[in-house]
């Protein structure tokens, strides 16, 4: 064909190279941001099973599913644990809604003990994912274990002793 030939024939079709190179590259990229937060819910489920092996464990659970909730739905979630009763109430409060989420009256396993200078602790976890908690201590055995929620993160950790 000529240059006018060609030129008459109207606008290319298909893709160049570079193109297809360019889409394929920021497809790729994409993916990777995005596997990790796929792991994460396994991640999650592996730590919580190592979790509740550990004394106290089962008190970590629970807050991190709070925290978890209460980012994920966008309300603040508040525990309120009643050491003398030994149960532990889950409200939540936000613009979907408000109510109770459970009350949990197998808070802990046998042989452990939730021990408190008073009667009934909170832990609040807000929509952001910070927390306002008092530090809980749970005796075990010969020892202790000091469940500590960061502020401002809301990250749940444990300080064994």
């Amino acid at each position: 064909m000529t240059r006018r030939a060609h030129r008459a024939a109207g606008p290319r079709q298909g893709f160049t190279l570079i193109e297809t190179a360019v889409v394929l590259t920021i497809t790729v990229i994409g993916a990777l941001l995005v596997v990790p937060q796929w792991s994460a819910p396994v991640r999650d489920a592996e730590r919580d099973a190592r979790a509740d092996a550990r004394p106290g464990g089962a008190i970590m659970t629970l807050l991190r599913d709070a925290r978890r909730r209460a980012i994920a739905e966008r309300q603040t979630v508040t525990l309120r644990f009643d050491v003398p009763n030994g149960t532990v109430r889950a409200d939540t409060a936000g613009a979907v809604g408000s109510g109770v989420w459970y009350v949990r009256t197998d808070l802990l396993p046998a042989g452990e003990e939730l021990v408190t200078d008073r009667d009934v602790t909170l832990a609040t976890f807000l929509p952001s994912g910070a927390a306002i908690a008092d530090v809980l201590r749970v005796r075990h055995g010969g020892g202790w274990a000091t469940i500590v929620v960061e502020p401002w993160s809301g990250e749940v950790r444990d300080v064994a002793r």
